[in-house]
């Protein structure tokens, strides 16, 4: 007769199927062992109990009776996830994908440092044909962004803190905020990256979409010189030897980039017209410009050829030099300097002809939008007049 504290006996081990054999190791915390032989060398799995072990050889025995002796046991449950794995891949190797997820995985995930980033983006961007200073000004913007960031990953930087980038945004010569104008610049080139890191899948949106493009009606960023202050620069600067070069800014309107690489053979004096080849101008395409006010050929006539055979880097020297004779230094920012000529020019122009479209022309725009926008209403028509009266 049973009493209540005796233990039933154990039922018999199972055997195991063929190719399998089984062991104990008392005292251990997985004692029971299953073992078997591949390719000559032993393997085996241990587990808490007999149930768990006997599940898994039975797996075994039917993985071996489809798949013969030298099949890679695995728990049911992996093998379903390698079934699934070579669903999703279509049957990719999965070394292969285990190499591009090691060398990826960061990028995938935002963690790309923005270092890393902004090099990537313009090697992509190197094969666009684009002008000179619009290369430098995105290099000049992005090399701002990225000591602001150095080392953060692109993923982890934040619409609240590209505002506030932005916003403090000052000219490192005089600690100046810059205008509204340069942090739309700005905004625009830091913009154009995130998107490329949009499209590369470096990041799964662009922070700069949320940044408010900054106010340019708010401020009266556009530097102009009065007709006294041209007058003067002019009158002082009569005999210089790049006074040719600023005639062009001046009075005919020329970009200083474009103007700066002028030289005496794009000068038509038979026919009053000038010709900005493909790499003189901003848009990397050809430009002939004629019809523009009879002040620009007198002072052409009158200015040494040998102006037009100085560089550019040497032009804006002298451009800063003749602006210092005249008593103007641009307030320092060499920036308000370079085509403070041609923003005059686009007002006096506007204000004289009355009519923005022929001045868009001149100018190279597109449309007379921005003259409309920025110049028109800035000079009454004397002021014009009085101007393009400047003469040698």
């Amino acid at each position: 007769m049973k009493t209540p504290t005796t233990r039933p006996p154990a039922p018999p081990t199972k055997r195991p199927p063929a190719g399998l054999w089984y062991e104990t190791r008392p005292g251990k915390a997985k004692p029971f062992l299953a073992r078997w032989r591949r390719g000559g060398v032993k393997h085996q799995e241990a587990f808490v109990d007999e149930r768990s072990r006997d599940a898994f050889a039975a797996a075994w025995a039917q993985a071996r009776k489809a798949q013969g002796a030298n099949v890679l046991i695995m728990p049911p449950e992996k093998l379903a996830t390698w079934d699934e794995f070579a669903r999703i891949t279509d049957g990719a190797d999965p070394i292969e994908v285990a190499r591009f997820w090691q060398r990826n995985h960061s990028v995938l995930e935002g963690a790309l440092p923005i270092e890393e980033a902004r090099r990537r983006y313009e090697i992509a961007q190197a094969a666009r044909i684009l002008a000179r200073d619009t290369v430098t000004h995105r290099a000049l913007h992005l090399d701002r962004f990225q000591k602001a960031f150095a080392g953060r990953p692109v993923g982890k930087i934040t619409s609240a803190e590209v505002g506030a980038w932005l916003g403090n945004l000052a000219h490192p010569d005089t600690g100046e905020p810059v205008a509204a104008k340069s942090r739309a610049h700005h905004r625009a080139n830091i913009g154009k990256l995130f998107a490329w890191c949009v499209v590369e899948r470096l990041v799964d949106r662009n922070p700069v979409d949320a940044v408010p493009v900054p106010n340019e009606d708010a401020e009266d960023e556009v530097n102009v010189l009065t007709v006294d202050q041209a007058r003067q620069l002019f009158a002082v600067n009569r005999d210089a030897l790049c006074v040719g070069r600023l005639a062009l800014e001046a009075f005919g309107g020329l970009r200083f980039s474009s103007a700066a690489r002028l030289v005496s053979d794009d000068i038509s004096f038979p026919e009053r017209g000038i010709i900005l080849p493909a790499s003189k101008h901003k848009s990397r395409k050809r430009h002939y410009l004629d019809g523009l006010p009879a002040n620009l050929w007198a002072w052409l006539h009158h200015a040494h050829p040998a102006g037009f055979e100085v560089n550019p880097r040497l032009y804006l020297d002298h451009k800063r030099r003749m602006f210092e004779a005249a008593g103007l230094k641009g307030n320092g920012q060499e920036e308000s300097m370079r085509n403070v000529l041609r923003h005059s020019f686009c007002t006096y122009h506007v204000a004289m002809d009355k009519d923005a479209a022929r001045t868009a022309v001149l100018l190279t725009h597109r449309s007379p939008a921005m003259l409309y926008r920025f110049y028109k209403g800035r000079a009454s028509e004397s002021d014009g007049k009085s101007y393009f009266g400047i003469v040698p």
